[in-house]
């Protein structure tokens, strides 16, 4: 992969269009479902634009800046720096969004996403250091870009694109988990509980909503400070992920979470989860004003049942607090309605959400390594292959400062070891990218005359390679296969069932006890499916 380029966006960028937002008191200018697609920043976490979270009429669009054509590259350019998209179709933007079209005979529209991407915290520090960061067209004018020809472009899009979709799928898996849930509250409600009377939240709290503290801005002891609810996390057991700030000690007495309390949020946002349940104490946290505490009557009901109720009932059944307003109060909140189901069957519905925490724990942990290996993969297409003098700067974000694109090394396939030929041409190309860890254990794998369990492939690439591989551990074995499975080049054999004697082994509910093994995927076993964690 040879041929590459510098040059400035100025001149590879044929067209930039930036939006505007029409006028919010002018109904007239906002449609349903079917007018023309205006896209915000909230918009852009696909990786193709293909529908909008909100339409304007044609009156709208004229208010709302130039059409941006289908195949524009979007960046986010206000307030949240560096998210990008392909639009998929003609629309209209914000401007909070700027649109480029590329000169495709230089660079390919994906390609520019993904570089991008890679460049992200550069772009953010670049833009102008006020109270919202701002990028602005003269910034993003002098921006350097390199490139390779479009050959190069589009095997570097091929590789990242199946390295982002182990992303997307761990986002979908739990997509469609959300799904089936819902569909069984939903099935509840048509069938019993909408004949249930109902009350307010406020008749089933044991204590008065209390909202959250503001940071101290004298010196105080810090303590940890939960302001956020992460998406995709329901359930809290642990703070060490959230930030510390300065509190007045004498006000922290009354702001204490226990098991069982719920973080319910004031304000909407378009990314955020409308509440989080502590699973244990949490003594020493306190909790942000974009929040307020529920404590509910244990004698009346569940709070892991609370919870569920709320997500499914502000999606589905209007039933939130907001009407229109991106912030509520105490009173709107205490107006929430919960049928009032019977404690026995609100005990399984707690049940079920207590096993969702579980689940989503360890589908944020699986999400999480798959969005590492994305950005290693990301960092190695656009750094790795440069050479070894810059690769050792001490301020490897300096990008823009290369010189000479040509010292990018041209990686080339080598002659192929007998297991090697069983890899269709694009996982060869995609075995260049591996880790050398990963590529040891796929070795272990294809020199295998049968299939083998983890732990047995880790010894083997131990043992083979004494010392060399002293940092790595059992779990980034296993992280590492399920990864080589995502990828399509391993896969799961028939699992063994573990024997004593010729007798098989059962666990306490008397199933028998397996050991999951992996081999080389066949070609009629390849597939882009990517399975539950834990199955």
């Amino acid at each position: 992969m040879t041929n590459w380029h510098e040059s400035r966006l100025k001149d590879v960028v044929l067209l930039w269009v930036k939006g505007a937002t029409p006028k919010r008191s002018e109904e007239a200018y906002y449609s349903g479902d079917d007018g023309i697609p205006w896209i915000r920043v909230s918009d852009l976490n696909e990786p193709v634009i293909t529908k909008a979270q909100q339409y304007l009429t044609a009156e709208g669009a004229k208010k709302a800046g130039h059409e941006v054509p289908k195949g524009a590259v979007l960046l986010s350019v206000s307030g949240t720096i560096g998210k990008t998209a392909v639009a998929g179709m003609d629309l209209r933007i914000n401007q909070a969004v700027q649109a480029m079209v590329f000169d495709e005979t230089q660079v390919l529209p994906k390609y520019a996403c993904f570089y991008f991407q890679f460049i992200q915290e550069q772009l953010e520090k670049t833009a102008n250091k006020v109270t919202i960061p701002n990028l602005t067209k003269a910034q993003l004018e002098n921006t350097v870009i390199v490139y390779p020809d479009t050959d190069g472009q589009k095997r570097i899009i091929a590789l990242l694109e199946r390295a982002q979709d182990i992303v997307e799928r761990q986002k979908r898996i739990w997509a469609e988990v959300k799904h089936i849930l819902f569909q069984t509250l939903h099935d509840k409600w048509k069938k019993s509980w909408k004949d249930l009377p109902c009350a307010c939240l406020k008749e089933m709290i044991a204590e008065p909503l209390l909202a959250g503290l503001s940071a101290a801005r004298e010196e105080h002891t810090a303590v940890p400070y939960i302001n956020t609810i992460t998406p995709g996390i329901w359930g809290i057991q642990s703070v060490d992920e959230y930030p510390q700030t300065a509190v007045k000690p004498d006000a922290i007495a009354g702001y204490l979470l226990k098991k069982g309390d719920l973080l319910l949020r004031r304000y909407r946002t378009d990314e955020c989860e409308p509440a989080l349940l502590a699973e244990r104490d949490l003594p020493g946290t306190v909790w942000g004003t974009g929040m307020f505490r529920v404590r509910v009557r244990e004698e009346k009901l569940y709070p892991e049942f609370l919870l569920l109720w709320l997500y499914y009932s502000f999606r589905y059944l209007e039933n939130e607090p907001y009407r229109g307003k991106t912030m509520t109060d105490a009173r709107a909140m205490g107006m929430i309605w919960i049928p009032t189901v019977p404690m026995k069957e609100q005990e399984k519905i707690a049940d079920i959400a207590r096993r969702i925490f579980s689940m989503q724990r360890r589908m944020k942990e699986m999400e999480q390594k798959a969005e590492a290996y994305y950005r290693a993969m990301l960092a190695y297409v656009f750094s790795a292959h440069l050479s070894e003098a810059y690769r050792r700067r001490k301020e490897p974000d300096r990008y823009f400062e290369i010189k000479s694109p040509d010292f990018l090394l041209n990686y080339e396939s080598s002659k192929r070891s007998e297991w090697q030929e069983y890899l269709n041409d694009s996982e060869w190309e995609l075995l260049t990218h591996l880790s050398e860890f990963q590529r040891e254990l796929l070795r272990i794998c294809g020199e295998a005359q049968e299939p083998l369990p983890v732990h047995v492939i880790f010894k083997r690439v131990k043992k083979e390679n004494r010392g060399y591989f002293r940092t790595q551990s059992i779990q980034d074995a296993i992280a590492s296969v399920k990864i080589l499975e995502g990828l399509g080049i391993l896969a799961r054999a028939v699992p063994e069932k573990l024997m004593l004697g010729e007798e098989e082994i059962s666990d306490a509910k008397d199933k028998p006890i397996t050991i999951q093994k992996y081999e080389l995927a066949k070609e009629e076993e390849k597939t882009d499916e990517i399975g539950l964690p834990g199955d």
